[in-house]
């Protein structure tokens, strides 16, 4: 009796661990690709390289109405990204103003 006792507790305490542990990753993943990020992002070409706010895409009304009727994806939504200068008296700092539809 005591080693089934034994047994019976380890593994309990083995599932709950595994489902502690899973629920975890999938917090993980979900505040990693979240709505800052997403799972998936489009650029205009050479946008990563430089930023350069003249770099945009065209058709994005299009091209997310297309991917929110496609029955894999989850959501699609359109995000823009300006590069800013933010100041408090002297000192200044660049900051990335993102906007999202």
């Amino acid at each position: 009796m005591l080693a089934v006792a034994a047994i019976s507790l380890s593994v309990t305490l083995v599932l709950a661990l595994m489902g502690l542990l899973n629920a975890y990753g999938v917090y993980l993943v979900d505040a990693v690709t979240g709505p800052m990020l997403g799972h998936v992002q489009v650029h205009a070409a050479g946008w990563r390289k430089d930023r350069a706010m003249d770099r945009t895409l065209t058709g994005i009304s299009a091209t997310v109405g297309r991917l929110r009727r496609d029955p894999e994806v989850a959501g699609a939504t359109a995000k823009v990204n300006a590069p800013a200068l933010a100041a408090l008296k002297e000192e200044g700092f660049t900051v990335l103003v993102s906007g999202l539809e």
